[in-house]
């Protein structure tokens, strides 16, 4: 823990600037009782390079202060401290700013978003939000969208299968049109769990398939990339459509070259199953730590927010932006596989594309 003498002789020069503490004595007396820190110090002095201060005690995070040495500004250390916070809890996250200071970029960045104002200080929030999700084959951008949003994805893979879903099909661009490929199930029955049914994929099917990508795709830009990626997720042997449609979400993402940070509800909370729909889903949220979860913009027909409210849950629903993108000199034919993304996108392109969304 960081001592108050550092916190001290780190805040005088400063204090009055974009913050001020009346008694920087008793200010850091409280913070090393009762609040915690993260920090960097430089290896061969020990000294002090960046830090942070912040309270972990209710229900939330309060980030109290963040500081970085002059002489370590602009090397990323206080954007590695904060991010260690983030994926360190659950929780959501709370800190106060000045208007001016130039911080609130990073901030921003981060995904705090402004919740109120004060004179000259804006209080800044970071929702950490859960998200549940039946495993899609290589699916559309807003599935993406509702990924980007949480902190914690949860493959629904113990539901009853859907058959005519987006399970085990998609769509993609094929002569200027959207083209339905139907990835091959045994025995399809909606009585069976999603992670109870199986494949019944053969070479011949693969190599069809692969045929059609090439038929379709083999001119886009970045087509040898991701031709690459879809037969690696198809190369390999899984026990249910439900591993191979997660497969394609994780192969998306190692491609990104993005985190991800996913369970499925069949390890994660299998006593759950059976319970209503809503109440499964608060019961999933409350079990990993979250008091936020965000949904497809498909449930608001499905679930209300003061339902979730009066659960100890807070409900947003995703509202994707709309998303256009060159796709060979073809009128744009939107909602397609993100394959059809990749194709026409450079990785850096497609991260900015998973961005184009709110939380309503």
């Amino acid at each position: 823990m960081i001592k108050r003498a550092e916190i001290i002789s780190s805040l005088t020069p400063i204090n009055g600037g974009f913050f001020t503490i009346a008694d920087l004595e008793q200010y850091s007396s409280k913070i090393t009782t009762f609040g915690k820190s993260l920090e960097y110090r430089n290896a061969d002095d020990g000294k002090l390079a960046s830090y942070i201060l912040y309270y972990d005690d209710q229900s939330e995070i309060f980030v109290s202060m963040v500081w970085t040495h002059p002489e370590h500004q602009r090397k990323g250390y206080a954007e590695n401290l904060l991010t260690r916070l983030i994926q360190s809890s659950n929780k959501n996250i709370r800190l106060d700013v000045h208007r001016n200071n130039p911080a609130m970029r990073l901030y921003e960045r981060l995904g705090f978003k402004i919740a109120a104002r004060s004179g000259e200080i804006i209080s800044m929030h970071l929702k950490k939000f859960i998200a549940v999700m039946q495993p899609y084959l290589f699916p559309y951008i807003g599935y993406f969208h509702l990924i980007d949003a949480s902190h914690l994805f949860v493959f629904y893979d113990d539901v009853n299968y859907i058959t005519n879903g987006w399970i085990n099909r998609n769509r993609i661009l094929l002569n200027g049109k959207d083209f339905l490929f139907t990835v091959p199930i045994s025995k399809a029955s909606q009585n069976c769990l999603v992670n109870e049914t199986a494949l019944a994929i053969n070479d011949s099917w693969k190599k069809k398939f692969q045929q059609t990508m090439r038929q379709a795709y083999g001119k886009a830009p970045y087509f040898s990339q991701v031709e690459s990626l879809v037969c690696d997720a198809f190369a390999q042997d899984y026990d249910s459509v439900s591993d191979l449609a997660i497969r394609s979400v994780v192969n998306v993402y190692q491609y990104l070259n993005l985190p991800f940070n996913y369970v499925k509800s069949s390890v994660c909370s299998p006593e759950t199953k059976g319970i209503g729909k809503a109440e499964r889903l608060i019961a999933i949220a409350k079990q990993q730590g979250y008091h936020s979860y965000v949904n497809a913009a498909g449930g608001k027909a499905l679930y209300d927010k003061e339902f979730f409210r009066n659960h100890g849950i807070e409900l947003g629903f995703i509202e994707s932006a709309s998303v256009q993108y060159k796709q060979f000199s073809n009128p744009f034919v939107p909602s397609l596989s993100i394959i059809d993304v990749l194709m026409f996108n450079d990785p850096k392109s497609v991260q900015t594309l998973l961005k184009s969304y709110a939380i309503i």
